[in-house]
């Protein structure tokens, strides 16, 4: 009871690892006779290559621990007087798990030594949600495009907007949906710093070496009490120095004369060429060993990868990606570590964008580098107490500059979504500073059972400052090619400050064949709107965007949320080898820039005006009515016109998981699990004044063979607007997942997952919205996110069902064969019309059919390795590589022009990339 005490004590005073943010995992086991009499008192020690030796006695339940172990290969050593000495290898620890081993060991009246090869249990009795850990036998064996947003597509329950046939899409992100969540409420974090971008939420502010990773884990739900938010949390784990020098360098090349052709006659027949891979060249290498043995050890990388590609118009969208990296390790004695982390990275791009709704003058030319720096100490205060502070920094930036110039105007025409003349420019800086204060205490026995407690506190700070326009600040619009509108534009100006404070308290106890999770967050989130100057319109006749200048905004309102974690799971069998698990969990959103920016006075400033040309292209005032549209209030520019409710509020997740897992053979395992989420409390932007009961139908649009009213007001569009809580509004989430793990042993590996999920939308008054067009398509069916980037528009990534899986098998003569297939339904196709402009100038779009009414077909991809390994003495080995991807050349449609009043109807405008081969040289040492 006096352990349990300090341990409280202790914990009050410190704070815990957090789990989207941990570089470590645990060891823990009992060590027994052969017939499982527990043996006390028995002295354990832990060892590696790469850092300090650790020691501990094993209790008297026979049992032993080691938190915070860096992740690694490790040697258990066993020995008490009496007993053979039994040397336990091979013992491989993963981030964020709980790695558990058995240890027999017999009586003995000599010094015996009995060495053996390490087994850690393939069931993790500690983790009680889904999660999937991408290690070395996976990112190095199993072919893949190479970048972390292509791992993220192996997992079953993830769906992503991209499909990456050999690289073709890495110059660029994926958007993604995991159980409900988009890609907003997702975490990114390398070697232990959140480096999550706080203006493209969700995103990454970089790109990445892909052989720089050690391993890669992503949790898709269940997260205990040190991770803020529910969606998917990505941690990935750099490569390290130890006593030895190791290291790899790697050539992989491709390009148009090792890729088939897969374009349909009809893509052809109107100027299709297909998505296609020009060139891409991958090389680099890494390099890792000890600076002064058993204390100090560096590692370090370079990479490059130089991708063109061309798109489905033939345009050409480069890009070249760099990145450098350094991590120095050392030991301060027995009981502190110090660690130094580096890494740049940097995106060189042309032609983004490229697409056949964005001509070669509409794309974009982009650089930016990303730099990250860390430095972290760890204390081992005792073997079960231990300390550790982390302080890092990212320099986050980057310029988008389109080809057509900023001194010309755009053009837009609405029948097509096509863009012409130039697009919008962006520039931003998005520095983020980041303080965390860790601490872990292990009690062997309190209250009948064992503790991890682990409690925290983190702050971060998120600055964000962009500038950008369109072009020149004007907008042609142009309706079936016939002057409609024109659009005048200030300089958008954001700045911004969002901060978040963190605290939560936790503890993992096991009794008996049960393990509790009980854990409890507090997060406070905030921000404010700092000074600047916004370049007015000097074009706009009416002299409606004037320059102006902003005073600083303090903020107008504070996220405050208290969550609880709780979790179990169940040894049904007693063996370690059968469990039952469930978990409940609350999260609260992370509150972007996006969110701050609501408040700001400056923003998006733009006026519209109805244009009926004269016949010269020209803008002139007297062919201008209007205005029709405005983002502010443009009869007082300075007066406030954004406003925000007192009631503001995070959204929440509520999720509860259930589910088995057992191991059905040695070294293979096999898990079903249910999850359900509730998604509510969300936030909105709405006109002050007007509501849903100020609608009524104002007419039909008759198109294509369908039929749908549309709604319209007579109220005046509103000078101002507020951001608020949405009222009777929430998304449901129901998944059911398979996943059948083999591990890497007696010469293959295999993983397979199923995953039948929906979710849906639900608009229970309406109070929930205010116009009613499409609500009927909408309420109470598939829910789907809208995404877009770089080349992709129009993509709702929502697919009810998934397989995926991933094999390896090792023949003799060092041959080896692997493979990737995945096989979904296609993403949802909505069916829209095109109506008439409202009454507050803006266009009609109502839906055909219900919204998840119609799917693209079903995607079917299969890729293939085969690797033959040549050893060279005692120096390393090489191995050629040969990759296959798209192995069946298929040409499932991506996309399909949904507009039914578009002259592409129906036309196929993007499809999967042909088949390509990838040659490849890897040298290891």
């Amino acid at each position: 009871m006096r352990k349990f005490v300090w341990a409280c004590l202790l914990l009050a005073l410190c704070t815990a690892v957090a789990l989207a943010q941990r570089t470590t995992g645990s060891i823990y086991g009992t060590v027994t006779t052969e017939e499982g009499l527990v043996i006390q008192g028995v002295t354990v020690t832990l060892t590696s290559g790469h850092s300090a030796a650790r020691t501990t006695t094993s209790s008297e339940r026979g049992t032993f621990y080691f938190g915070e172990v860096p992740i690694g290969e490790f040697t258990i050593t066993c020995e008490k007087e009496g007993y053979q000495k039994v040397v336990t290898e091979n013992i491989n620890v993963y981030v964020m798990t709980a790695s558990r081993i058995e240890i027999a060991m017999e009586p003995s009246p000599t010094e015996a030594v009995i060495t053996i090869t390490g087994e850690t249990a393939v069931v993790d009795l500690k983790r009680t949600g889904t999660s999937a850990a991408m290690t070395q036998d996976v990112l190095a064996n199993i072919p893949s495009a190479r970048d972390p947003w292509v791992i993220l597509d192996q997992v079953v329950s993830i769906q992503t907007d991209r499909v990456n046939i050999g690289g073709a899409e890495s110059g660029q992100q994926s958007n993604f949906v995991s159980h409900g969540s988009g890609r907003g409420q997702s975490s990114w974090n390398v070697d232990g710093v959140t480096i999550t971008d706080q203006a493209a939420l969700g995103a990454s502010p970089m790109y990445f070496d892909f052989d720089a990773f050690e391993e890669m884990q992503l949790t898709t739900g269940g997260a205990d009490a040190s991770v803020q938010i529910g969606g998917t949390n990505l941690n990935f784990i750099t490569k390290q120095g130890s006593d030895t020098f190791h290291g790899q360098g790697s050539v992989y090349y491709t390009d148009d004369s090792f890729q088939g052709k897969n374009v349909p006659s009809e893509m052809e027949a109107v100027g299709y060429k297909g998505n296609q891979i020009s060139s891409i060249k991958d090389y680099g290498f890494d390099v890792g060993g000890p600076i002064w043995k058993g204390n100090i050890w560096f590692w370090g990388a370079y990479r490059v990868q130089d991708i063109i590609l061309l798109a489905v118009t033939g345009q050409e969208d480069a890009t070249k990606l760099e990145n450098y990296n350094l991590k120095l390790t050392g030991q301060a004695g027995d009981r502190t570590r110090l660690t130094f982390f580096y890494t740049r990275g940097d995106k060189i791009k042309s032609g983004r964008g490229a697409s056949e709704r964005r001509p070669p003058e509409t794309t974009w030319d982009q650089s930016g580098p990303t730099p990250v720096y860390k430095l972290e100490g760890t204390y081992m205060a005792t073997e079960d107490l231990i300390l550790s502070g982390k302080l890092s920094y990212v320099g986050g930036g980057f310029q988008l500059e389109p080809k057509g110039g900023r001194n010309v105007p755009v053009t837009y025409e609405y029948s097509t979504a096509t863009w012409g003349g130039s697009y919008y420019w962006y520039e931003t800086t998005r520095p983020q500073y980041q303080l965390q204060l860790t601490g872990e205490n292990y009690v062997d026995e309190a209250f009948g059972g064992s503790h991890e407690f682990k409690a925290g506190f983190e702050w971060r700070k998120t600055p964000v400052t962009s500038l950008s326009n369109y072009g020149n600040g004007i907008v042609k619009g142009y309706y079936y090619g016939a002057s409609d509108d024109v659009w005048f534009v200030a300089d958008a100006v954001w700045s911004t400050v969002n901060y978040r404070t963190s605290f939560y308290l936790m503890d993992i106890f096991a009794r008996d064949r049960f393990t509790f999770n009980v854990g409890l967050r507090y997060d406070r989130q905030w921000g404010n709107n700092t000074a600047g100057t916004s370049r007015g319109q000097a074009l706009d006749p009416y002299g409606y965007l004037p320059d102006l200048t902003y005073p600083d905004i303090d903020k107008e309102f504070t996220w405050n949320d208290v969550v609880p974690r709780l979790g179990f799971t169940y040894d049904i069998a007693g063996d370690g080898k059968f469990i039952a698990r469930a978990n409940f969990s609350m999260y609260a959103d992370q509150l972007g820039s996006g969110d701050v920016a609501q408040t700001t006075l400056m923003g998006w400033r733009e006026i519209d005006y109805l244009w009926d040309d004269d016949g010269d292209d020209t803008v002139e005032t007297n062919e201008l009515a209007g205005p029709i549209y405005w983002s502010f209030d443009y009869t007082d520019p300075l007066k406030k016109s954004h406003f925000v409710t007192s009631d503001l509020s995070a959204p929440m997740t509520t999720e509860f998981i259930g589910g088995l897992e057992k191991e059905i053979m040695p070294e293979i395992s096999l898990a079903a699990n249910f999850v359900y989420r509730r998604l509510s409390n969300y936030n909105w932007v709405t006109r002050d004044g007007v509501s849903s009961s100020d609608y009524y139908v104002a007419g039909t649009v008759k198109q294509g063979g369908y039929s749908r009213p549309y709604y319209d007001t007579d109220k005046s569009r509103p000078l101002t607007d507020t951001f608020r809580g949405r009222p009777d509004y929430h998304r449901t989430y129901k998944g059911f997942e398979v996943q059948l793990s083999k591990r890497l042993s007696n010469r293959w590996m295999a993983n397979l997952g199923v995953n039948i999920q929906k979710t849906t939308q639900h608009y229970e008054s309406p109070a929930s919205y205010t116009d009613p067009t499409n609500i009927d398509f909408y309420n109470d069916r598939v829910y789907a996110p809208l995404t877009s980037g770089s080349g992709k528009s129009d993509i709702w990534v929502g697919s009810g069902w998934a397989i995926k899986g991933s094999a390896l098998y090792q023949f003799r003569w060092d041959i080896n064969v692997s493979g990737f297939m995945q096989y979904r339904q296609g993403t949802i196709r909505p069916l829209t019309l095109l109506g008439p402009r409202n009454n507050w100038g803006s266009y009609i779009y109502p839906l055909a059919i219900p919204f998840g009414d119609e799917h693209l077909p079903s995607l079917f991809v299969m890729d293939f390795r085969l690797e033959k390994a040549f050893s060279i003495t005692d120096i390393g080995r090489v191995d050629l590589i040969v990759d296959i991807f798209n192995l069946f050349n298929s040409a499932t449609p991506l996309k399909i022009e949904h507009r039914v009043y578009s002259s592409n109807y129906n036309n196929k405008t993007e499809i999967l990339n042909p088949r390509v081969f990838r040659m490849g040289v890897r040298f290891r040492f």
